[in-house]
């Protein structure tokens, strides 16, 4: 054998055990890395389980995150947390210890967790955070602050306001809190709290604004319109481009009956947010009361541009439509309306009377039911409806209806005068005469009952009652 081969075969016997121990080294390298990359799913897991109230699945994955990882300290916190829930209180004070050697200050690492979970709309998983950073510091008004606000998108209202109350109680002069906690008083409706906040809000700051609005809107929700009208003009004092502040003030004066000055305040808003479609809605609905119906479809039409799921703004256009004789957008509106908010007897009924009033009495008499569906008490659907009836020469069911309203408003005096004409177009003079009778005396005035009684009386020859009854209907009435 050459002697440079048994040279080299020498040397590599002697580099072998060399290569292997560098080979195991770099593999049980790699090893510890893979493991270490492991502890932040043990650890996603280990929270997963301990919101699921699973705590020994908890502690185990918390455990195997920090065998991986002995310097990851959420772990130790989160086991921390796990053991103190179990009741292993020594193990929960050596993990929280543990914790604070690793990161001294891991309440706000939670706090800005928790905000980011409350920007994603995960409000529930937001408070777990916050409520990790204060069992790390339970005077942190930070994390308590940022937990009230989660409960209240949550709903949880007294939850919220005890935390309000903490902070208060750490920062009595700031008025953060006592706003917040006077705004989740409104979303509860405990608007005298809401009202009480306010003033310990305006001894602190006289000039503020929110807490003169808070205070108008509390006020309106109990039914007052003076106090509103006052403090919403104090707010407009203070911030006159506050376009909120005169829509609510004329929300006010609307109630107090200050027509003109609604409107003055609804057109104000609009100026100062033209995208304010309540404000096009409210108005449109006073200057409906004026008489000014192409200016109320105007506005009405403005709030449904503005928000077309606005289906009191479609009824309401539909309803002005109708009075105007517009029968074909009025169906259009209503038939929006009713796409938008299903179980409204209200557009149901005024689509069917607009189909009534366009000959089309079957489509008609099918919304009549489809409204006496959601309110089987309305004289007037029934009475309505009736109308279709007789228009088709169903009698029998015209009658019914009718009959049928006069249960429900016994001072009907046309619903007594069209059963009257039914029973007439029927020869039942006898039962007509009855019905006019009841609808003279219940309407003195409408001279069209003295007519149709005589007509009926001839029918009979009553002559001499035709003859009376017909002077009483060409007679003047005062």
């Amino acid at each position: 054998m050459p002697r440079t081969i048994i040279r080299s075969q020498f040397h590599m016997k002697k580099l072998f055990p060399l290569i292997a121990a560098v080979a195991v080294a770099v593999l049980s390298t790699a090893c510890t890395h893979k493991e270490k990359d492991l502890a932040p799913e043990f650890l996603e897991r280990g929270k997963a389980n301990l919101e699921k109230g699973d705590l020994a699945a908890a502690i185990a994955d918390f455990t195997r995150a920090v065998k991986r990882d002995p310097r990851l300290a959420e772990a130790f916190l989160f086991r921390a947390y796990a053991f103190a829930e179990n009741g292993k209180f020594d193990n929960a004070i050596s993990d929280a210890k543990r914790s604070l050697k690793l990161d001294p200050q891991p309440a706000e690492t939670y706090i800005e967790q928790g905000r980011e979970f409350a920007e994603q709309g995960n409000f529930a998983r937001a408070i777990v955070r916050y409520t990790q950073a204060i069992r790390l510091d339970r005077r942190n008004a930070d994390a308590l602050m940022a937990r009230g606000n989660a409960f209240v998108e949550r709903g949880d209202y007294d939850k919220a306001i005890n935390d309000f109350n903490r902070v208060i109680s750490l920062r009595p002069r700031d008025t953060e809190p006592l706003f917040a906690r006077a705004n989740a008083h409104v979303k509860k409706k405990d608007f005298p709290n809401a009202i009480a906040v306010c003033g310990r809000i305006l001894r602190i700051d006289p000039d503020n604004a929110q807490a003169y609005f808070i205070l108008g809107t509390s006020y309106a929700a109990l039914g007052a319109w003076v106090n509103p009208i006052q403090n919403f003009t104090r707010v407009i004092e203070l911030d006159p481009s506050n376009a909120a502040a005169y829509f609510n003030r004329g929300n006010a004066n609307a109630r107090g009956n200050k027509f003109d000055l609604a409107l003055a305040d609804y057109t104000r808003a609009i100026e100062l947010d033209p995208q304010l479609a309540e404000a096009y809605f409210r108005r449109g609905h006073l200057l409906a009361d004026k008489g000014d119906f192409d200016a109320a479809i105007a506005d009405y039409a403005k709030a449904t541009e503005l928000d077309p799921q606005f289906a009191n703004a479609f009824y309401n256009r539909a309803s002005e439509q109708l009075e105007k004789g517009d029968n074909e957008r009025a169906i259009a509106n209503f038939t929006q309306a009713i796409a938008l908010e299903q179980n409204t007897t209200s557009a149901f009924y005024g689509r069917a009377r607009a189909n009534a009033r366009n000959g089309d009495h079957m489509t008609a008499i099918a919304d009549f039911i489809r409204s006496l569906e959601f309110d089987s008490q309305n004289a007037s659907a029934y009475f309505e409806r009736a109308l279709s009836y007789a228009a088709i020469n169903s009698y029998d069911d015209a009658i019914s209806d009718h009959t049928q309203a006069l249960e429900f408003n016994p001072e009907y005096a046309m619903a007594y005068y069209h059963r009257g004409l039914v029973h007439a177009a029927r020869g039942d003079h006898a039962a007509a005469i009855a019905d006019f009778n009841r609808a003279i005396a219940l309407d003195p005035k409408h001279t069209a009952s003295y007519r149709r009684l005589a007509s009926s009386h001839a029918a009979m020859r009553a002559y001499f009652q035709f003859v009376l009854n017909h002077m009483k209907a060409i007679l003047p009435w005062k």
